[in-house]
């Protein structure tokens, strides 16, 4: 190609500085801005022939992070929710069942405590599959497996059946909480796990709320076997969508840019971890620091010997105490010890749960606004959750001295705001002390509140024999949740969220 094409044509950033410009000028703007070494050592006819360069992103662009995580949780919460439509409704369809099969209340008791069982037994197994296999894997194959509970359930005929049925439910849906613990610490920040914590805790709240209008109203449109059916449907539904979308950790996920990544993992460096020493280098002496192939019952040893474990253990039960209440007698008890009707008994057992819903969705707030203005994770995590237990109580003993039953169930409403606020200041404490073994301990303590919801229950039905038989003071089921939920406070503000649950035994 002649020169004088590249003169004709120049690109423009030369175009500009040759016209018009006097030789000295030029000569001296050359010996400060010497050409590039592509523009000596190039072909006249590549540089006319050069595609202009995309444009680069500028520095807003860059920094915006993606919202995958998000996606993760709406999920977290989903299942949270509906686990609860299949969890409750045999509930609601209960003097249907007993109708049609002639089950005494005896042993219509004894089908309602099957999945009970199953659910505490199986925390740790569950938990284990999910550090071995996932949260990914493990969580969309049991509800799948939820799902095949359901259909079993309503193609029951019998007793054994009916039991058989929601023990394998109770089975199945044991690995929700370990999971979803493993979820939320994978995706989320620290600062950011109590609101995380406080939607799926929250969502638990909501979905044993709407069980019971939901299966109310299912009932009498497609019978009580066909409600189990429907909710079959719905855990095939979630799994295939988690399944889909979920990684466990974020750097699997294709829609997960740098950014967001990085925002993940931001304080990661600050958390307590069994491998790592802690902030005073003390605690972290003690830490455990199993390798992968460490068994389970070594690590089950090393955190039998932590007061944390203990004390997290023992608030977990009381909590689940505290909340059985509500989802088992509480209707009988505003029947049997305050005269309300049938008809009033149902909307007026809704409002504590409604509270409950509430507080749980709040709570994650209140234990991330704590942290970031007093940068405590005692004060955020064990203070927060010992305050509002203590509230929860005071409205309870309130609640004893109201002279009406609107009165009494508003502020026992108010108390179980209180009571699910703890919540996720609950989930957030157990994070912290448990490191990389999020799912072993949250098994335990969800395994140890199941325990505490199997014997309220029971404590319950004798104390209820016993008012009745002696026409005693019915306010001593409530006087008995006021020393629970103390009982909870005192707990909870031993608990040190800076102290590993994972040490060496003896150390």
């Amino acid at each position: 190609m002649p020169s004088s094409a590249c003169d004709a044509l120049p690109p423009a950033r030369f175009r500009d500085r040759r016209k018009g410009t006097p030789p000295a000028e030029r000569r001296t703007h050359r010996a400060a801005h010497p050409p590039s070494p592509r523009w000596q050592g190039e072909s006249e006819a590549a540089i006319v022939s050069e595609p202009p360069s995309p444009r680069e992103p500028i520095p807003s662009e860059k920094a915006r992070a993606s919202r995958v995580r998000y996606g993760v949780l709406v999920l977290l919460a989903l299942a949270a929710l509906t686990s609860y439509l299949s969890r409750i409704c045999l509930s609601t369809a209960n003097t249907t069942i007993q109708r049609e099969f002639g089950f005494s209340n005896a042993e219509m008791g004894v089908v309602l405590s099957a999945f009970f069982v199953g659910y505490m037994w199986f925390q740790l197994p569950t938990a284990w599959l999910a550090q071995r296999y996932g949260a990914r894997l493990t969580l969309a194959a049991l509800n799948l497996l939820v799902a095949l509970c359901s259909v079993w359930t309503g193609l029951a005929n019998g007793l054994a059946t009916f039991w058989w049925s929601r023990f394998g439910l109770g089975v199945m849906q044991a690995g929700l909480v370990p999971c979803a613990s493993r979820g939320v610490v994978e995706w989320f920040p620290t600062a950011s796990r109590g609101r995380a914590s406080s939607l799926i805790s929250g969502s638990m709240s909501l979905g044993a709320t709407l069980a019971t209008g939901i299966t109310a109203a299912l009932l009498p449109v497609v019978g009580w076997r066909g409600v189990f059916f429907v909710y079959a449907a719905v855990s095939v539904a979630w799994a295939a969508a988690y399944y889909a979308y979920f990684r466990d950790r974020p750097d699997q996920h294709r829609g997960v840019n740098a950014t967001e990544l990085a925002l993940i993992r931001s304080d990661r460096a600050e958390e307590r971890t069994p491998e790592s020493p802690s902030s005073d280098g003390a605690a972290g002496s003690r830490d455990a620091a199993p390798t992968r192939g460490a068994a389970t019952a070594h690590l089950l040893a090393a955190m039998a010997t932590s007061a944390s474990t203990w004390l997290v253990c023992s608030l977990s039960w009381l909590r689940g105490f505290g909340a059985a209440f509500f989802l088992t007698w509480f209707p009988a008890y505003l029947e049997k010890g305050h005269g309300v009707k049938l008809a009033e008994t149902g909307f007026l057992a809704m409002l504590p749960l409604a509270g409950g819903v509430l507080g749980a969705l709040t709570g994650g707030f209140v234990v991330d606004l704590v942290l970031r203005r007093t940068g405590s994770k005692r004060l955020s995590r064990s203070m927060v959750s010992a305050t509002v237990l203590a509230l929860c109580g005071l409205c309870t003993l309130a609640a004893a001295h109201a002279s009406r039953p609107a009165v009494m169930v508003s502020l026992l409403a108010l108390g179980y705001f209180c009571f699910g606020n703890g919540g996720p200041a609950h989930w957030a404490v157990m994070m912290d002390v448990s490191g990389r073994h999020t799912e072993v301990l949250f098994g335990l303590a969800n395994m140890a509140g199941n325990f505490g919801a199997i014997v309220c229950p029971v404590v319950l039905g004798r104390l209820f024999d016993r008012i009745e038989a002696t026409r005693g003071d019915w306010n001593v089921v409530l006087f008995l949740f006021v020393g629970i939920y103390a009982a909870g406070a005192i707990c909870a503000a031993l608990i040190d969220p800076n102290r590993s649950a994972v040490r060496r035994a003896g150390g």
